[in-house]
């Protein structure tokens, strides 16, 4: 996949997550600004099971109103893919904190 995505109403900011089936992107609404997290099914004509599992995946989501829960604000097709549009909080995943090298204390030496 690519680093960005094509998707009508969204301007793609940016890859965040490759798995086996889906993929992540950063985007941001062309209409309203507001960012968001689109999770697309990888293969360009998905199996059923594919779009069954993403279409669940909605299904029980969309039903959760709790703090720390990302938000689910639809499932939308574009083409031949079916797209998650989900909450984007700014976050960041694990792997980036970590990834990142330490800053160091000026006063310790240490990393923090």
């Amino acid at each position: 996949m690519h680093g960005t995505i094509e998707i009508l109403g969204y301007q793609s900011l940016g890859l965040i997550h490759e798995g086996v089936n889906t993929v992540l992107y950063r985007a941001v609404s062309q209409i309203t600004q507001q960012p968001f997290i689109l999770k697309v099914l990888r293969a360009e004509h998905p199996t059923l099971e594919q779009i069954t599992r993403l279409k669940h995946e909605y299904q029980v989501a969309a039903n959760l109103d709790l703090p720390g829960v990302v938000r689910v604000y639809g499932l939308e097709t574009h083409g031949h893919r079916a797209v998650l549009v989900l909450e984007d909080f700014g976050g960041r995943s694990l792997k980036q904190v970590f990834g990142q090298p330490q800053v160091q204390d000026p006063r310790s030496g240490r990393g923090c």
